[in-house]
C-alpha cells in the first residue's frame, strides 16, 4: 500500500540553497505539519532530524516513487 504521496516543486529564492529551504521549512512548520525529508546527506539528515521532521533515503524515495509509477501504469 503506497498511501497518500503529496509532491511539491520547490523552487528557491536567489542565493538560498536547497540545504537551507529545507531547514527553513523544517522550522517554521515542524508544529503544524509532517514534514519527511528524502536525503542521503548525514549532516542534512542530523540538522532535519532535530527540527522535529523525519527522514529517508534518497534510495527509499526512488523506490517509492517507481512503485507509484508501477502502479499508474497498471491502473492505466
Amino acid at each position: 500500500v503506497l498511501g497518500n504521496i503529496d509532491l511539491v516543486n520547490l523552487f528557491t529564492a536567489t542565493a538560498e540553497t536547497a540545504d537551507q529551504y529545507i531547514e527553513k521549512t523544517a522550522i517554521k512548520r515542524k508544529k503544524d505539519s509532517y514534514i519527511r525529508v528524502a536525503t542521503s546527506d548525514m549532516v542534512e539528515r542530523m540538522i532535519v532530524l532535530s527540527q522535529g521532521a523525519t527522514i529517508m533515503t534518497a534510495d527509499n524515495f526512488r523506490g517509492i516513487i517507481e512503485a507509484a509509477e508501477k502502479e499508474i501504469r497498471e491502473r492505466l
